[in-house]
């Protein structure tokens, strides 16, 4: 190895997302503030488009996203190909492929670039809901005008408009899960865009390789505790038999947007009569952290507000990228303007250097 050089795989500032003195900040904005202050789709305006919306602007982006909220008919027909046993997040990745031979905006300008962001992000609510009712074997609802994006989820998952506490919820889940910086996801749509290739596989390929993130059940560890009396029991008896407790880690710091879903969470659980269900949890959260010291990542945080939502686990991962997506484009986005392309490096540590033995020798 003598001689070689370190060199970093992949390495970016971006002004997107990221940790500002410990707090996870949006485009400067602490993420839980803006989970406690705003809408979604004022949050998605921000990682887009670079500001916070003015009134006008975010009448417009409403606008904009109840226009691509239909889905064509070959998606729908899509929709039913695809075998209801198949994952959903292997299912999301495919339909949104299909759904970029049907983008409605034509060129990879700046400007349409963000348009197309607001395209993906609309369209993915709408197969993710969609699909959710096929499998489910009910019939698709169509969007309902004057619905804010976190209200037309859930009233399209479940046909009947959700009261303001549900929406209150999805909102908070969806702009803590708008961005994580330059994780593995953004970092697969990152490298699509330094091939300059176009959004559309980006986000596909960010899907994918979310698959691994959020396509697990998270809660499913979980789901055989019936009391929270038991949950300590049931805990021990799980570790000593070497489960794996999925959306768990030893380093949970003090992230400011855990205690914000956390406590979202909580007030909707009371307010939805959900105080039992959500007892069981924080029983067997608690046993955890004392057995193991394991404490929830915001991805187990994110899961459980969906729970508490009546969303099903199948669900869960879908909703992720639906979140997910803004933050995505914003860093495809910002990379597009980059120049030049940031390069992506490896470093060998094969073999020395050799001859070719002759055929007969080897």
């Amino acid at each position: 190895m003598t001689g070689r050089t370190q060199s970093p795989y992949f390495a970016s500032r971006t002004q997107v997302a990221g940790l500002d003195d410990g707090v996870f900040v949006y485009r400067g904005y602490p993420a839980h503030e803006l989970a406690e202050q705003t809408r979604f789709e004022e949050v998605a305006h921000l990682l887009i488009y670079g500001h916070l919306p003015t009134r006008r602007e975010l009448s417009q982006l409403h606008d904009t996203l109840m226009e691509y909220r239909r889905l064509t008919r070959q998606l729908r027909d899509a929709i039913r190909l695809i075998p209801t046993d198949v994952p959903p997040m292997g299912v999301l990745r495919t339909l949104i492929a299909v759904a970029g031979h049907y983008d409605p905006v034509r060129d990879g300008q700046a400007d349409n670039l963000r348009r197309r962001s607001v395209w993906l992000l609309s369209t993915i609510a709408s197969l993710v809901t969609a699909r959710h009712r096929h499998v489910a074997r009910h019939r698709a609802v169509d969007p309902r005008p004057g619905l804010s994006h976190a209200a037309q989820i859930l009233y399209q998952c479940q046909e009947r408009e959700p009261d303001e506490a549900a929406v209150r919820l999805l909102d908070t889940a969806l702009i803590l899960m708008a961005d994580n910086a330059i994780d593995a996801p953004c970092l697969a749509v990152r490298t699509v865009n330094a091939s300059r290739s176009d959004l559309v596989s980006g986000v596909v390929a960010g899907t994918a390789a979310a698959k691994g993130v959020a396509g697990a059940d998270l809660l499913d560890g979980f789901r055989r505790i019936a009391s929270a009396d038991e949950a300590p029991r049931i805990v021990s008896a799980a570790l000593a038999n070497g489960e794996t407790l999925a959306g768990l880690t030893r380093n949970a710091g003090d992230d400011r947007r855990i205690a914000t879903l956390e406590q979202t969470t909580r007030e909707y659980a009371e307010h939805a009569g959900r105080s039992a269900t959500l007892a069981i949890y924080d029983a067997a959260i608690k046993a955890v952290a004392d057995q193991a010291d394991l404490h929830p990542t915001l991805a187990f945080c994110f899961a459980l507000a969906l729970e508490m939502l009546d969303l099903p686990a199948a669900s869960h991962g879908p909703i992720f990228v639906a979140a997910r997506v803004a933050g995505w484009c914003a860093h495809f986005i910002e990379q597009s303007a980059t120049e030049p392309p940031l390069a992506l490096h490896s470093t060998y540590a094969g073999p020395p250097r050799r001859g070719i033995p002759r055929l007969s020798d080897r």
